[in-house]
């Protein structure tokens, strides 16, 4: 019964995996980025992110270590409508970006060591430039 008691003590007490921020609306400028490389995929995976403007940083409902903020849409496939993604299958170079002004709420933060990233949901898309593509390194 002890040994039971300090496994579910232990398991409340551990960080998730990904833990919920802040789920009120949030605007954030930036740029999305679907990277179609083999390495990008094999890391990222098959997922459209954004990356906000470095002064929005703190806006960004994360703990602060340094590291750049981004994440990746939790709604992938209505981001990818959202943002009119093109699709891998005309992908030139190695993908898209295009600068983008969003709304997004639902965030959560990974906090795991690994090939994983925060993930939050995309509301809306006020503003978006032509998509341009990624050179690849």
């Amino acid at each position: 019964m002890k040994s039971l008691y300090a496994a579910v003590l232990a398991a409340l007490l551990a960080p998730a995996a990904h833990a919920q921020g802040a789920s009120k609306p949030l605007k954030l400028d930036g740029v999305y980025m679907y990277r179609t490389g083999e390495d990008d995929l094999d890391i990222i995976g098959d997922a459209v992110c954004f990356h906000p403007n470095k002064e929005q940083w703190a806006r960004v409902p994360r703990p602060r270590n340094g590291s750049p903020v981004w994440f990746c849409f939790a709604n992938d496939a209505e981001a990818r409508r959202l943002l009119h993604v093109p699709g891998k299958d005309v992908a030139v170079a190695c993908g898209f970006q295009a600068k983008a002004s969003i709304v997004i709420d639902s965030y959560a933060v990974y906090r795991e060591e690994g090939d994983f990233h925060d993930t939050a949901k995309l509301r809306s898309v006020s503003a978006l430039a032509k998509t341009q593509p990624i050179v690849c390194d």
